[in-house]
């Protein structure tokens, strides 16, 4: 299992795009999050129409907002005869206002996901479990035969459920927002020292850093995560990086 890192701003672009991950098995090509920026770096790995399916996490526009241009696409190699079916599309059905400006002709078969959801592809499996954010949100297991698995905590604040499913993740792609002197006022989001602390009680291999407030700089963070918990593997996550596990 291949994981291609695409953006890694939170909120609006800076230097680098918002979210965006490409996970990659043998026969599977996953998009997760399609944030500003996105499909551009998207485009350096593989084509719109060798996806097998797009996961959102939240209807935030810093998560989603690639997506409506991309329909555009979409609709064009379906007239080309390069995609014959609708781009499966999972993501929350909340807030409604967002979701009900997702469908645009027949370009994508969109389906709501809850944390009793789990998609089977050809050798990946997905599974969701709900976070704590503003909007419903949720965070992605990936695993690929049952071996190997990728933890993504999509946006969250601290808070033991995501600790319980992060457990003997190989890689756990982290939201670190903010720096420690945020965390009085910090909700919906983490600091860097507090993913460290979760990855460090769930055990898992190799702790990635993602989405960054954009006027902070990543170092920081990365700086204090392994202050925090100086023996475990922790790295930053940024564009055009690529892990394989």
């Amino acid at each position: 299992m291949k994981i291609k890192i695409l953006g890694n701003s939170g909120a609006f672009p800076h230097n680098n795009p918002c979210s965006g991950y490409l996970i990659e098995g043998k026969k599977d090509k996953i998009l997760i999050e399609c944030g500003s920026g996105v499909v551009l770096k998207l485009k350096e790995h593989c084509s719109v129409d060798q996806l097998t399916c797009i996961i959102i996490s939240h209807l935030h526009w810093d998560h989603l907002s690639d997506l409506m241009p991309l329909r555009y696409e979409v609709d064009y190699l379906q007239a080309e005869g390069r995609i014959k079916n609708p781009l499966p599309l999972y993501c929350p059905d909340e807030p409604r206002e967002i979701y009900e400006l997702l469908p645009y002709k027949n370009t994508l078969n969109i389906i709501a996901i809850d944390s009793d959801n789990t998609i089977t592809l050809n050798e990946l499996q997905i599974k969701f479990f709900e976070v704590k954010h503003p909007v419903k949100c949720f965070g992605i297991n990936v695993f690929e035969q049952g071996e190997k698995k990728v933890c993504y905590s999509s946006d969250t604040e601290y808070f033991l459920t995501i600790l319980n499913e992060a457990k003997g993740a190989h890689l756990f792609i982290c939201e670190s927002t903010a720096l420690k002197k945020d965390e009085p006022q910090l909700t919906g989001h983490l600091s860097g020292p507090q993913a460290a602390n979760i990855a460090k009680q769930a055990g898992v291999s190799c702790l990635g850093l993602t989405h960054f407030w954009p006027y902070y700089d990543s170092k920081k963070i990365l700086e204090e995560a392994r202050e925090s918990c100086p023996d475990l593997k922790i790295v930053l996550l940024n564009p055009g990086d690529e892990i394989t596990i």
